[in-house]
């Protein structure tokens, strides 16, 4: 529905000149595109978008697509462009002053550095902030953006805070409707659980998150969710459901497009990746 709508709005700002309208639609559809996992289409789209807005100058739009377009490179492993992306958004937006906008840029340059594994710099991204830390116990601007911070916080060994972080953002999460940043949250509090070798609390977060995902067409959020039920096989010495699940989301990866995860499943088949 929301591509269509996105679709409908573009079609009639083509038709009529109205190029500010084209570009926002591009955005809403490279925003959906990359949520259902299909990159390069949400890539190829959010290009074409992104010459548009800072064609008329509007760099409000620009710090938008640069972030969700940034978040799409570094799946597809472009990372010289994720990077240049993150960091062209978060100083337009550290210009503007707009703490949604600098929410938005911050968690782009975050994922950029979450997804190579680089858990000091993703978690300095946000500490540095002080707008971020200002609305950490309100947990305003983007779901999205805290799922982000509170796996830098996993991923940097923080177990507790971040555990602490995802319990608000469920609640938040659910109290708002907000489903797909709620399944994020509940795969997040999986790998705390799987962290911690609490096995039974991580599969089932493992699989509420997997069932939404796949409600949700979220292709990538699926396959991350498969993988992670893999690892925790691998991690039970259950090797056959572990290979199983593994090879499941090398399947969803390679239609996806996210080169990044599905090299890392391919090592993780091989035997060379952590378990």
């Amino acid at each position: 529905m929301a591509l269509y709508h996105a679709g409908q709005n573009y079609r009639a700002g083509e038709k009529i000149g109205w190029l500010a309208r084209m570009a926002w639609s591009g955005f809403a559809k490279l925003a959906t595109y990359r949520t259902l996992g299909d990159l390069h289409t949400a890539q190829s789209g959010g290009r074409s978008a992104l010459g548009i807005a800072e064609g008329i100058g509007d760099r409000r739009l620009v710090v938008w697509i640069e972030s969700h377009l940034s978040m799409v490179e570094t799946d597809l492993e472009q990372d010289e462009t994720a990077f240049g992306l993150a960091q062209s958004a978060v100083d337009l937006a550290q210009e503007s002053g707009e703490p949604i906008l600098i929410g938005a840029s911050r968690m782009a340059m975050s994922y950029y550095h979450v997804q190579r594994g680089e858990w000091g710099a993703a978690r300095s991204v946000f500490d540095a902030s002080e707008v971020i830390q200002a609305q950490r116990h309100a947990l305003l601007l983007l779901s999205e953006m805290w799922a982000i911070y509170a796996e830098a916080l996993w991923g940097s060994g923080d177990l507790h805070e971040a555990s602490e972080l995802v319990e608000r953002l469920l609640e938040h999460t659910r109290k708002r409707g907000e489903r797909h940043p709620e399944a994020l949250a509940t795969w997040l509090q999986g790998k705390i659980f799987a962290s911690q070798k609490i096995w039974d609390q991580a599969l089932r977060c493992f699989e509420m998150a997997l069932e939404e995902f796949e409600k949700l067409g979220s292709q990538i959020g699926l396959g991350r969710a498969i993988y992670q039920r893999a690892r925790l096989y691998r991690a039970l010495s259950q090797h056959d459901q572990a290979v199983q699940y593994a090879s499941q989301a090398l399947e969803i990866f390679t239609q996806a497009g996210p080169s990044r995860d599905a090299h890392e499943v391919r090592q993780f088949l091989a035997g060379k990746a952590e378990a």
